[in-house]
């Protein structure tokens, strides 16, 4: 597939990402950063509206998506449908995809491999953005959505039956999936943590709502059936009373 689209894309889905740049510095339209990862170095690609200084650390393990839009000379951007789907693609179904240009370029993979609720991104833009307001900010609402609930397991589950060798050959994959879950669900509550910890000191309260689609059963595929925008909008009416009502107050405050 080809991951990579000429700045003179033209066509509604093809423009590039980098026309919403403009708008973004103008605070015409909020910043929109999507998550990759890079397969052969398993870093973090930020397909993003906005720009990140440069990692304090190794550990930030990040890459903006702008460093790659030289390619042997030429100017290169992401169309961004294209950003959309690198970040949420589906491993084994959806292939690895590349620059569609010559010498070698990295494979792209879905996001969450990563960072799958995107709070790592969104904790080190936060803080940075915070820095630069010079206390012209007093609170911050983050907004975490959940597709489906999060943190489910229980005793029974940890202590599970005696499995054969067969299970041997996919627990790796199986663990992986878990550890998308609720492993770095628990990394994000910390990160989020130590955010607000550190800005309360300085005066300033960022406070987090979440918004969970409560049925295991989640509709994420990219064509809804009726029956899935039904189910949803019955969660937004019925399930999600409370989390709406604490924006309101956030925004009425």
């Amino acid at each position: 597939m080809n991951a990579v689209r000429s700045a003179a894309a033209t066509g509604a889905l093809d423009r590039p990402l980098s026309n919403w740049n403009a708008q973004v510095a103008g605070g015409d339209l909020p910043a929109v950063i999507m998550n990759a990862t890079l397969a052969e170095t398993g870093e973090r690609l930020l397909l993003a509206t906005t720009r990140l200084g440069a990692p304090k650390s190794p550990g930030e393990a990040r890459v903006d998506g702008r460093d790659l839009h030289t390619i042997n000379g030429q100017e290169l951007d992401v169309g961004v449908v294209t950003a959309a789907r690198l970040s949420a693609s589906f491993p084994y179904v959806t292939p690895a995809s590349r620059a569609d240009a010559r010498g070698h370029q990295p494979h792209v993979v879905d996001g969450g491999y990563y960072d799958n609720y995107g709070m790592a991104t969104l904790v080190e833009w936060l803080d940075e953005a915070l820095t630069g307001a010079a206390g012209r900010i007093k609170k911050v609402l983050v907004l975490q959505i959940h597709g489906a609930p999060v943190n489910t397991a229980t005793p029974e589950q940890r202590h599970s039956k005696s499995r054969g060798w067969f299970y041997q050959a996919i627990a790796p994959l199986t663990t992986l999936a878990a550890v998308r879950s609720a492993g770095q669900v628990a990394h994000n509550d910390v990160e989020l943590r130590f955010l607000q910890q550190q800005w309360r000191a300085a005066g300033i309260d960022v406070e987090t709502v979440t918004f969970e689609f409560h049925n295991e059963n989640a509709p994420l595929s990219w064509h809804l059936t009726r029956q899935e925008i039904d189910a949803i909008r019955t969660a937004w009416s019925h399930q999600m009373r409370d989390c709406r009502q604490e924006v309101k107050n956030f925004l009425g405050a």
